[in-house]
């Protein structure tokens, strides 16, 4: 499938934020939308000035709108798309050669077959307003990808404890609670540590539709690529700081959620989501050295359960009173069968599950922060929404019988060299947290489901 860029120069159709007219254009399935990225932020926030990172951010961007846009119904099995997408980019020659090996990175995060190609960008993606806002540079020492979620939270909490320098928190968000949780949870950061040594930078970069109020039908809503420009956004963010400091981005995530191994065999491959996963962070960080973009990437808690992340933080009283501010869950809009409707999480997705362990394992589960309390058997454990919660009883039930299962699992999985004790480990100690949680808090019937009684 042919998915084009276009640019157009005009200067009445930019974006009132100074952003360029970009329209994505999908010509098969009659698609033309119109990406919008904030550069009235950006331009306050840095300068928007053109360099390799804004291409790179540019083009993390054009490759998230593409995810969003192409329903997986169009793909002969239903699932694998082929990608054909043709970027401009000011180093044509830089981008042409790295193509492949970003096609490589984009395949292994979605699942689909990405090819690549680029054209000269002659157009700026940030076209000068005359009544422009004026620039107010931040200083960072350290970049923190900052989602709203506990993870994250505990990422920028560690970070600030830790060391003295100036933290910049990086925030990307679209519809949802994320946009709120970021800014409820950036204060309370700011009443421990002070205004001047940190910062919060959001921004929504996603699509503006043009001519028409309605919002945009998205054909695909699993936004696997979204980490992509998240990092992305934070490399940006830590460029502006002097391409010659190599301000360092961290990915603040646990290690299970961040290998997320396969719960049951029909996991395998792409349907297991892989936002943080160690391969992809490895090869996004080949990628980026290549095309010269001196960042260093890196998640803290690559080794650590989120209960031990919870436990042995610096910060650790004031992470667990602040918490119930964070969201972790991975649809926490749809409520509509949830018996705690004020609840932000729904209970029973993976996030769900990994963090109600955890917060079993650091003392403070109640199971009221949920929409549904699946380990009271408020959940049919046979409904359909209930599948990520029989795979962890399942991935439970296999553990239980099987001494060696776990080195299977990860034997069966993308492990970069050297990395699979770890994982084998961080798996390990995740899998002990739900067994503690599902033998001291769920009903019989849940227990005998994870070869518990």
């Amino acid at each position: 499938m042919q998915i084009s860029v276009e640019l157009d120069p005009n200067r009445r159709k930019a974006l009132w934020n100074g952003f360029v007219a970009c329209d994505i254009c999908v010509a098969e399935l009659n698609i033309r939308e119109h990406l919008f990225m904030p550069y009235e932020q950006f331009h306050r926030y840095c300068g928007a000035r053109e360099s390799l990172v804004e291409d790179f951010l540019f083009v993390s961007s054009v490759c998230f709108g593409v995810d969003l846009l192409v329903g997986r119904e169009s793909a002969a099995d239903n699932w694998t798309r082929e990608l054909s997408v043709e970027i401009p980019v000011r180093d044509v020659d830089l981008w042409n050669n790295q193509a492949t090996l970003l096609g490589e990175i984009l395949r292994f995060l979605t699942g689909d077959r990405w090819t690549l190609s680029f054209n000269k960008r002659v157009v700026p993606l940030y076209i000068k307003r005359i009544n422009r806002r004026r620039v107010r540079r931040y200083a960072a020492d350290t970049v923190c990808l900052f989602s709203g979620g506990l993870d994250s939270f505990l990422g920028a909490l560690d970070c600030l404890s830790t060391s003295t320098g100036h933290v910049a928190l990086v925030g990307h968000y679209d519809a949802g609670l994320a946009r709120t949780s970021q800014l409820e949870l950036f204060q309370e950061i700011r009443n421990t540590f002070g205004r001047w040594r940190t910062h919060l930078f959001q921004a929504r970069i996603g699509f503006q539709p043009v001519e028409r109020t309605e919002a945009v039908d998205f054909g695909e809503s699993t936004q696997r690529s979204r980490s992509l420009v998240f990092i992305a956004l934070g490399v940006y963010i830590a460029h502006q700081q002097g391409k010659d400091r190599n301000v360092p981005v961290l990915i603040p995530e646990n290690g299970f959620i961040a290998l997320n191994p396969p719960l049951t065999y029909s996991r395998l491959g792409s349907c297991s989501t892989r936002t943080v996963h160690p391969y992809f962070l490895e090869k996004l960080q080949l990628f980026i050295n290549n095309v010269g973009i001196n960042t260093q990437l890196s998640n803290p808690f690559a080794g650590q359960s989120k209960g031990e992340m919870l436990n042995s933080s610096p910060q650790s009283e004031l992470a667990k009173s602040l918490a119930h501010l964070s969201v972790s869950c991975a649809h926490p809009t749809r409520r509509q069968n949830w018996i705690r409707r004020a609840a932000k999480h729904c209970g029973y997705c993976v996030p769900c599950l990994v963090r109600r362990a955890s917060m079993h394992a650091a003392g403070i589960d109640d199971g009221l922060q949920y929409g549904i309390d699946v380990m009271a058997g408020e959940l049919d454990i046979y409904e359909e929404v209930g599948a990520d919660f029989r795979a962890i009883l399942n991935l439970l039930s296999n553990w239980n019988s099987d001494s060696q299962y776990v080195r299977k699992l990860v034997n069966r999985m993308s492990i970069p060299d050297g990395q699979y004790e770890q994982a084998t480990t961080v798996i390990g100690k995740q899998l002990e947290e739900f067994h503690e949680l599902v033998n001291s808090k769920a009903t019989r019937e849940i227990r005998q489901w994870a070869g518990l009684t």
